[in-house]
């Protein structure tokens, strides 16, 4: 893991010239990737101390996979989540939870807009019995 460690640090000093054509970039990141998914590395975890340690490397190496993956746009559409319906209408003017098409439902109170999460958000508490 140690030769592992050091191309992941090699490839951050140079993550400016990277791109998902560097084949040998691609290969390393996925073995750090495939370790983190199948649980035999962890990024942060709690040393002998109780104190947190955070792997660097492996921060780094999950950076890198966004900055070598090929990415791509999808158009969306609109987007309805727990939509109140009203009695005519189908939904209730100003409220509804959709973004709209093509930038049509600006107005901040979209789905993803700055209201939509915290109306969900309460506080919660939950009993163990043990």
């Amino acid at each position: 893991m140690a030769a592992l460690e050091s191309t992941i640090d090699e490839l951050w000093a140079n993550r400016e010239s990277l791109t998902a054509a560097d084949g040998d970039a691609v290969a390393a990141v996925a073995d750090v990737i495939g370790l983190l998914d199948r649980g035999e590395a962890r990024i942060a975890e709690l040393g002998a101390d109780g104190e947190p340690i955070v792997h660097q490397w492996l921060k780094h190496a999950v950076l890198l996979y966004f900055r070598l993956s090929k990415m791509d746009t999808i158009d969306g559409g609109v987007i309805y989540v727990n939509r109140r319906v009203g009695a005519t209408t189908g939904a209730w003017p100003m409220v509804q939870p959709f973004g709209g098409w093509k930038k049509s439902g600006t107005t901040g109170k979209s789905g993803g807009g700055l209201y939509y999460v915290p109306q969900y958000l309460r506080e919660q508490s939950q009993t163990i019995v043990r």
